[in-house]
């Protein structure tokens, strides 16, 4: 209950609630979208993996200074970087003969 305080207190209107709100998801999922992209495109190739991957991450770091939604570009950079990684990782197990 006291978080809720906390986060109602330290934003000055609703719409700065409601922005806030629509940065933490839409951070997430557009980074979801193009790690996962770059996954399916480049399953073998690790390198253009991480090329890619620098590429956005330079794109979201660059957005960052520039823009009114660094919040945004900001949870877009860090999510895009660990979401590979959980796919890069697991595989598929081996059929039982």
């Amino acid at each position: 209950m006291v978080a809720f305080a906390v986060a109602f207190i330290s934003l000055a209107t609703a719409g700065q609630h409601i922005n806030l709100g629509a940065m933490r998801m839409l951070g997430p999922l557009l980074a979801a979208f193009f790690s996962l992209t770059l996954v399916s495109l480049f399953p073998q190739g690790r390198g253009w993996l991480f090329v890619g991957l620098s590429l956005f991450a330079a794109f979201c770091t660059c957005r960052m200074g520039a823009s009114k939604h660094a919040y945004l570009s900001n949870l877009a950079g860090f999510v895009s970087l660990i979401t590979p990684n959980a796919s890069i990782g697991c595989q598929l197990p081996s059929p039982v003969p």
